[in-house]
């Protein structure tokens, strides 16, 4: 009778242990998902100063070692580079990695959710097999350098900072006179929203809205994910190639650093040339044409803007001279372009023959399959393609094509200099057929 008192109190501690235990599952399973529904079936990876996570059937798990390893290296040699005190940065970098952009619009709409108690300071967005050193570059950027109010500055430095190697020159010596912006004009796209922000100024930013707004769902869901600058995005490429020439005839990346704060574009830059936007774009443009000559890629930028530029054989005839053998991927695919837009089918094909398997083969050969049997006729300053699927009394023939060409020229008036090489014109069957051609040539839909 007397050890009853303590068997009551043993089990009375027991059925504690029991309901704190009940308390905590609870906690796991239920509050914590309800409160940070961003994580549910997520798994985290915790390495060095991040916080890697996936959702749980991610093909991008088994990567997740090598994802760290960069984003460390990429992270530590940001710091150097940018002048930044580590301390600033904030520890750990929770860095979500999506599968899709459909996956990354989910998260971040969760982590926004007004009930999310998550409270990431350093949420950093990413797709699976995304280089993620321009994303790195901007959260690097906000923390250790702060707000900026210039969109060509915070573009600029983000692009230089994500390959200082390159040589961002070699853009502006190979871009056309018609394709290339000057600073002015720049500043003027900058003024009408032509330089939208990044995904990560929009949701990850400290500087970003802490909920998404119901005006912030237009830009959420339609949501278009470009890591890294395309060739075909010419101002944003001319922004690294500005920044480039102020590091470089300025006090290097502290002179960036000096022009960056609230403010105008125009502003800024008055803290470090007193010189007028038009006077200091005209030194730019004097440097990058100079300097971009070198760059080991301008034969190939000089062929893809001429292309582009509706100067298909100006551009061929660069491409024509390079040895099959000694081409990168990229090259072959650019030297077919130039061959198929000027009719060079023959040629074109032994390119195509030099591509590795993949989808830039499967590319070319669609198009190589689609002009296959073509007609091309050629008549003073007049290029015609027709499709054996269009009879001859579907088109009106390459003499009345070339009597409507000249009589636009006469009633514009136009120079000689403002006309491309060849007018050249594609008859396709069909819409479909036209659709899949049109992309053969870059900057057709820009």
């Amino acid at each position: 009778m007397k050890r009853k008192p303590l068997l009551a109190m043993i089990g009375g501690f027991a059925i504690a242990g029991v309901a704190v235990g009940i308390l905590v599952l609870v906690a796991l399973v239920w509050v914590e998902p309800m409160s940070a529904p961003e994580k549910a079936g997520t798994v985290k990876f915790h390495v060095d100063r991040f916080n890697l996570w996936y959702q749980k059937d991610s093909t991008g798990i088994g990567n997740h070692k090598v994802l760290s390893a960069e984003l460390e290296r990429d992270l530590n040699e940001l710091v150097e580079l940018l002048h930044v005190d580590s301390n600033l940065i904030p520890d750990p970098i929770d860095v979500f990695v999506h599968d899709d952009v459909s996956a990354m619009q989910t998260s971040i709409a969760r982590r926004k959710d007004p009930e999310s108690r998550g409270g990431y300071m350093a949420p950093l967005d990413l797709l699976v097999g995304e280089q993620p050193r321009r994303r790195l570059a901007e959260l690097v950027l906000a923390f250790g350098w702060g707000q900026c109010g210039s969109s060509l500055l915070k573009q600029g430095m983000a692009l230089y900072a994500s390959n200082p190697e390159r040589n961002f020159h070699e853009i502006i010596a190979a871009l056309p006179e018609r394709l290339y912006y000057p600073l002015p004009e720049l500043i003027l796209m900058e003024k009408r929203g032509k330089f939208p922000e990044s995904i990560y100024e929009q949701f990850d930013s400290p500087y970003s809205t802490a909920s998404i707004l119901f005006a912030d769902l237009r830009s959420l869901f339609g949501l278009s994910v470009h890591g890294e600058a395309s060739l075909e995005d010419i101002p944003t490429l001319e922004t690294a190639s500005f920044v480039q020439f102020l590091i470089e005839t300025k006090s290097g990346i502290s002179s960036v650093r000096q022009a960056w704060g609230r403010g105008s574009t125009v502003n800024l830059l008055r803290r470090i040339d007193s010189a007028s936007p038009e006077e200091l774009g005209m030194r730019w443009y004097a440097k990058g044409i100079e300097e971009g000559k070198t760059a080991p890629d301008f034969a190939f930028l000089s062929a893809y803007y001429l292309l582009g530029d509706g100067f298909p054989d100006t551009a061929w005839a660069k491409c024509s001279v390079w040895h099959a053998d000694d081409l990168s991927q990229d090259e072959t695919v650019l030297a077919a372009r130039c061959a198929l837009a000027v009719g060079a089918l023959p040629e074109a094909k032994a390119l195509i023959s030099h591509l590795g398997e993949g989808r830039m083969r499967d590319e070319m050969q669609d198009f190589l399959s689609l002009y296959d049997g073509w007609t091309v006729t050629e008549v003073h300053g007049v290029r015609v393609f027709v499709s054996p699927q269009v009879s001859s009394d579907a088109w009106p023939g390459i003499s009345e094509v070339r009597r409507v060409f000249e009589g636009m020229v006469e009633r514009l008036a136009l120079a000689p200099n403002d006309l491309p090489e060849h007018m050249t014109l594609f008859f396709y069957p069909d819409a479909e057929t036209r659709d899949r051609g049109e992309s053969l040539i870059p900057l057709s839909s820009a």
